[in-house]
């Protein structure tokens, strides 16, 4: 057998549209499964971003460094009237026992 630039290879047409076809196919979902890695890999990166902020968030918040929302500023002023309410009872509670127990 003897190849040089002007040995002759035929091919069948059909043969020659089945490997370009074959070929575009590929190309095609090469580029469909390098996009969608792309997308995926962006999406894990945004919520890595989501998850580290939701920590930060809550070791500052549980430590206070945020500062108090109005709902919970709201509530501690009337947990503090509670507070002295119930200070207000015990006192007239012990008022009330101490006379209770000069009268008999």
């Amino acid at each position: 057998m003897n190849l040089n630039e002007n040995t002759d290879i035929t091919i069948p047409i059909r043969n020659l549209l089945a490997i370009a076809v074959g070929i575009s196919l590929f190309l095609a979902q090469f580029f469909l499964i390098t996009g969608r890695i792309s997308v995926l890999e962006e999406d894990n990166r945004k919520h890595t971003e989501e998850i580290e902020t939701a920590k930060t968030f809550r070791y500052q918040w549980s430590r206070g460094e945020l500062g108090l929302v109005g709902i919970d500023i709201e509530q501690n002023i009337r947990l503090n009237h509670i507070e002295k309410d119930v200070i207000t009872i015990i006192k007239k509670g012990e008022k009330h026992e101490d006379d209770y127990k000069t009268h008999n």
